[in-house]
């Protein structure tokens, strides 16, 4: 988001973004689910080619590690 914007969204994505490796991401969506989120919208911050991988890539890695 750096790149479109000009401004540095590095402290924000950290705060509230599920990023890194697919352990890093199922903690901090689990944590989501802890504060009391009950819908979450998974929208990949990638090019629009990109997005169905990066979707397939959420639904293989990631949900599997999420609790509940």
């Amino acid at each position: 988001m750096s790149q479109r914007y000009p401004m540095d969204f590095r402290g924000p994505a950290r705060k509230y973004a599920a990023l890194g490796r697919p352990e890093d991401v199922a903690e901090t969506v689990d944590s989501f689910r802890r504060a009391g989120v009950r819908h979450l919208i998974v929208d990949p911050v990638c090019r629009a080619e990109a997005r169905d991988e990066q979707l397939e890539r959420f639904a293989r890695e990631v949900r599997p590690l999420l609790r509940g």
